[in-house]
């Protein structure tokens, strides 16, 4: 098994710990689009993009969410939105973690809380539901 997959088991959201996000795409003309929707439900994760995003067909599809047409589903994060999650290894993360009561937090908290901007695609905002 792989660090990565190593990585998402240990963060792996509890069983009725379910979510939603959406993404926001914000282009250099300022215009905020609704790229799609995140959910954790009933033990897998699933991305969709709206409709909003679609018809922007100058807009490309997300890495490792080529088909815009598709209903994504895992039962581990996607890489794209993993890459938000923070180590909670670190002092900072631990501080803000028990700061929100959330000692154990899952990979849903950690989004919630941290998620919002990635400096990978700082273009793109999650948002809690």
């Amino acid at each position: 098994m792989g660090l990565l997959a190593l990585f998402a088991k240990r963060l792996a959201p509890r069983q009725g710990h379910d979510a939603e996000f959406t993404l926001v795409y914000t282009p250099p003309d300022g215009q905020v689009v609704r790229v799609g929707t995140l959910r954790f439900d009933q033990g897998f994760w699933t991305f969709a993009y709206t409709n909003e995003y679609k018809n922007h067909h100058d807009f490309r599809p997300l890495e490792g969410f080529d088909d815009v047409d598709r209903v994504y589903r895992s039962r581990v994060l996607f890489p794209f939105f993993s890459v938000r999650l923070p180590p909670k290894s670190r002092p900072d993360i631990r501080r803000e973690l028990a700061t929100q009561h959330l000692e154990d937090a899952d990979s849903v908290d950690l989004l919630r809380v941290f998620g919002r901007k990635a400096a990978s695609s700082p273009a793109f905002e999650l948002i809690a539901s």
